[in-house]
């Protein structure tokens, strides 16, 4: 079976969403199935290593996605798959992308021998009453239940997109709830937390990093968790320091995968700016649990849409005073937390979606 990706950008593009929807394509194609993918970003350009075959959308309209389909599948499909990653926002900037979800109700009849299977990335957006978002946000459910519709199957990566997908298409038990694998990979073998060293990374874009510097609590954190050395890891953000805590901070820039895995896989704490309840599509929070790293949450107001700090096996302000001395137990629980974003079985959920199968049970601790 063929599948086709669709998919804002893919690589050489600096895009999380590009780097997961690669490597969930490489994991499919050693299940069987051979790669396509359909770009809808007019502006990108491939690289060397970039993957084929690729359509490039011109436009965003039916017209134009469909002629791209055809273009990659032929006019009767065959047997084929088709993965839409739904980011509403990338495929229309006020977060409505009409044209798309009509897109998929001419697919639907001009390629009847198409299996669509839509995976929920992004659902829909807040703000206070005064931005676009607030008042958009009915809109956006109401795209996001007409592509559910369209889809033979669907998934989605958090408790509260599935809760969501669950009330409002009522096929909640269908839906299988996938959390963000780690886009540098799944090791084998990972060191317990007490053969590592007393280090602490910081990983992921320049916004987030320069966020966790200037949060108070990292300093805090270093302090009374016997840090010795800080390493931060991707683009250098503006405020970077030269040391933190009387911690002196290791610049290695953009490193390759294997390069973040090993030195990952080195030290016992990383340094995290998210919200608790969008944990589960974090890449970062991924590869912390996939390479048994602690991570220490230094956004204060984390917490939310009933998520607490203490249901996350971290350190943060709310539960350093209890944890700190418990970096074993921690890194033990994010282990557990990472059999479920094991690539490997994910790609064999997808699999299952695609060929129209119930998808495998999680992974056994």
């Amino acid at each position: 079976m063929r599948v086709v990706q669709v998919i804002p950008q893919l690589p050489p593009a600096v895009n999380g969403l590009g780097d997961y929807a690669r490597r969930l394509g490489g994991a499919l194609a050693g299940l069987g199935f051979a790669e396509a993918w359909l770009v809808t970003d007019a502006a990108w350009r491939p690289g060397v290593d970039s993957p084929s075959p690729v359509a490039v959308l011109p436009r965003h309209d039916a017209a134009a996605f469909l002629a791209a389909v055809a273009g990659l599948v032929g006019e009767g499909g065959g047997e084929t798959g088709m993965i839409l990653h739904w980011v509403n926002y990338a495929y229309q900037k006020r977060g409505c992308p009409y044209w798309l979800v009509g897109a998929l109700a001419q697919l639907r009849t001009r390629h009847p021998r198409l299996r669509l299977v839509t995976m929920f990335h992004e659902l829909y957006a807040d703000s206070p009453p005064w931005g676009s978002p607030f008042w958009l946000r009915g809109i956006q459910q109401r795209l996001a239940v007409r592509a559910a519709g369209l889809s033979h199957a669907c998934a989605t990566n958090t408790i509260h997109h599935h809760g969501c997908l669950a009330r409002w298409t009522g096929r909640g038990a269908e839906i299988p709830r996938l959390p963000v694998f780690s886009n540098i990979g799944d090791p084998e073998v990972v060191p317990s937390f007490l053969a590592r060293e007393a280090e602490l990374v910081v990983f992921g874009g320049p916004g987030g990093r320069s966020r966790a510097y200037r949060s108070p609590f990292l300093a805090t954190a270093c302090r009374a968790l016997g840090v010795t050395a800080i390493h931060d890891i991707g683009p250098r953000p503006q405020d970077m320091p030269e040391r933190l805590a009387g911690v002196p901070v290791h610049r290695h820039g953009a490193l390759p995968a294997a390069a973040v895995g090993a030195l990952l896989l080195r030290v016992r704490w990383g340094a995290i700016d998210y919200e608790l309840w969008g944990l589960e599509k974090s890449g970062i929070f991924a590869a912390y649990a996939s390479h048994g790293v602690v991570p220490v949450q230094t956004r204060a107001d984390a917490a939310g849409r009933g998520v607490a700090d203490a249901d996350v096996p971290m350190i943060s302000s709310a539960t350093i005073a209890t944890r700190a001395g418990d970096g074993p137990g921690l890194a033990a629980r994010m282990r557990d937390a990472s059999r479920c974003r094991s690539l490997a079985w994910q790609a064999r959920c997808f699999a299952a979606l695609l060929r129209g199968v119930p998808p495998p049970a999680p992974p056994a601790p």
